[in-house]
């Protein structure tokens, strides 16, 4: 059963359409098994969602029907990109392009080899390929076919069985005559018997039966019979009513479902992991264009504080603390070079763009840190939406169903067995096997009815069974109570993050305009000899973090909702990704017409 459209998703105040971004992840559904909703990233509101249940076998690049990642040849105006990312930046903070559009990726161990691939990557495109190409999707989905095949075989246990078998006896034994005498007595039989038996869902077992029988010996003639039978028995305390006889089938079917919310719950997961590790690897690129470009500042006032040596207008003492602070900036520089390659390695391994060797991959960013104008309306909204569609509390909902259906066939083993059973046959007699059909008219039959009762007097392992799914339950319910405060706790922790994540920005903001101011009127004092190497090398120190800080402020606001829309299970409606077969989850908080959130 696919998910029915879902309402749009509220329009939060962001600027400009972010559809682009995320309609890759239309492509990344469809191989997957998920659906889109209509209005969702990259879909029309007027197209009818897009599901597709059964996945292929896990896709490669090549077999998508669009591109995931665009060739690092194809064009891009990166004039405009350029210019976006200085608007975006803080008054004054110096931009290097090579941080946004490097020419080519440089680590602690050299620049990566020329022959690897390239890729392009926006924020969908990376979502896209990481629900592609995730090995651990891809096992948590094949387990929600395993749980399926699980329906059928407890189907099958209310499925005909037909059954046939055939027998040959021979006897020679003595018998002692009328005279008294002792002589041989040879005797055999010839059987042959069918059947066509079915248990229902009710209990009631039905079986219909054939059964040819040939018997001679050495005082008598060939003896035919054929009999007819009908057997009934059916429950009438333990085992009676298709509530208890269908608990295993419904316990399979609820394991279905647990099965798909797991796939869920590991979606959202994998789509703030993903979002995280991009925004990562931006972050720390951009770290590194900070600091190589304080490095050269500290060069060049290592220079400079040479060339005011050779003058004499400073003493010798001011050139160690100019080296020291070169020495500084290198290390950091080091620092940095190793932690974009840990972050471009850690992207790569989720997306897995080359199955074999995923590392040996370039990669190039096309989306920027845009600070949306979000604001949280209603935090009640968020805790209701997080209480209804979060996967781990719809998952242990179900499994306290699967509980209470337990409960039912321990409670029903209680009960004392009382069957109920008639068997009726119907038996013709002849010498040929061809005249016993035409004599089923004779008054020959068999006929046996009943009652079958058993008990066991102390009930023990029926009782302690009964016990155990008590508390099973009982643990259940305490499970889901301390579950849905830990859901609200992360809720409202994300909500602070975010409130405190937009005011970061503007903070830092004004931090580096100050920074700045700082670090000229320590160069000026310097100029005129009025201060010190190390003070113009601390001042620009401060100025490199203040600018890191700055960038990290910005991205940390993206990474605050996405961690908000996660913890209240809205993420993957608001990037267009529904799991199909699914039931339809409540509408994300503070829906309103327009465009899709952030």
């Amino acid at each position: 059963m696919n998910r029915p459209p879902s309402p749009p998703l509220p329009a939060v105040g962001r600027p400009g359409n972010p559809a682009a971004r995320f309609a890759p992840c239309r492509t990344a559904a469809l191989l997957l098994g998920l659906s889109l909703a209509p209005g969702a990233f990259g879909q029309t509101a007027g197209e009818p969602p897009t599901t597709l249940l059964d996945r292929p076998a896990m896709a490669d690049a090549s077999t998508t029907s669009e591109p995931i990642g665009t060739p690092a040849s194809s064009t891009f105006p990166t004039e405009h990109v350029l210019e976006a990312v200085s608007s975006a930046l803080p008054a004054g903070l110096p931009l290097d392009p090579g941080a946004i559009f490097p020419e080519e990726e440089v680590t602690p161990f050299g620049p990566l080899p020329a022959t690897w691939p390239h890729l392009r990557l926006s924020l969908g495109d990376a979502v896209a390929m990481s629900l592609v190409h995730q090995h651990d999707l891809e096992v948590k989905r094949l387990e929600v076919e395993r749980q399926g095949e699980a329906v059928q075989l407890e189907q099958a246990a209310f499925d005909p069985t037909i059954s046939t078998s055939w027998s040959m006896t021979d006897r020679l034994g003595k018998q002692i005559t009328q005279l008294g005498t002792i002589n041989d007595n040879v005797s055999n039989r010839t059987e042959l018997d069918s059947a066509w038996t079915r248990t229902a869902p009710s209990g009631t077992r039905t079986s219909v039966s054939l059964g040819l029988t040939r018997a001679r010996s050495a005082r008598a003639p060939n003896l035919f019979d054929s009999r007819l039978g009908l057997d009934l028995t059916h429950p009438l305390r333990q085992g009676a009513g298709t509530r208890v006889n269908l608990v295993a089938v419904r316990q399979a079917e609820l394991d279905v479902q647990v099965a798909r919310e797991e796939v869920e719950g590991y979606i959202l997961a994998l789509l703030a992991q993903v979002e995280h590790a991009y925004w990562q690897l931006l972050l720390t690129r951009r770290e590194l264009a900070i600091v190589r470009e304080s490095a050269r500042l500290a060069r060049q006032q290592q220079d400079e504080t040479s060339r005011r040596i050779n003058l004499g207008s400073l003493p010798e003492s001011e050139l160690a603390a100019a080296a020291a602070e070169v020495a500084l900036r290198e290390e950091a520089v080091i620092n940095a070079e190793s932690a974009a390659e840990t972050a471009r390695i850690s992207l790569l391994r989720l997306l897995n763009p080359d199955l074999d060797r995923f590392w040996e991959t370039k990669v190039t960013l096309a989306d920027l840190p845009e600070v949306p104008d979000f604001e949280i309306r209603e935090v009640d909204a968020h805790l209701r939406h997080a209480l209804e569609a979060r996967p781990e509390l719809r998952r242990v909902r179900l499994l306290l169903q699967r509980d209470e259906l337990e409960l039912v066939q321990t409670r029903n083993g209680l009960l004392p067995r009382l069957d109920f059973f008639v068997a009726l046959g119907k038996t013709g007699y002849a010498q040929t096997f061809g005249e016993t059909v035409q004599e089923f008219g004779m008054r020959a039959y068999d006929l046996q009815a009943g009652l079958r009762f058993e008990l066991d007097p102390g009930r023990r392992a029926a009782r302690a069974r009964d016990r155990r799914a008590r508390y099973a339950r009982r643990q259940r319910e305490e499970a889901i109570r301390n579950l849905q405060q830990l859901i609200q706790e992360e809720v409202l922790t994300s909500v602070l993050e975010v409130q405190r994540a937009l005011q970061q920005v503007e903070a830092t903001t004004q931090t580096v305009a100050r920074q700045r101011e700082k670090r000229r009127a320590e160069e000026i004092k310097f100029s005129v000899g009025k201060t010190t190497a190390f003070q113009v090398a601390q001042a620009q120190r401060d100025e490199a973090a203040s600018q890191i800080a700055a960038m990290k402020a910005r991205i940390g606001v993206l990474n605050a909702l996405t961690d908000l829309f996660r913890a209240d299970g809205s993420l993957a409606a608001r990037r267009g990704v529904v799991v199909a077969g699914r039931p339809e989850g409540p509408a994300a908080p503070g829906t309103a017409s327009g465009t899709p959130a952030p």
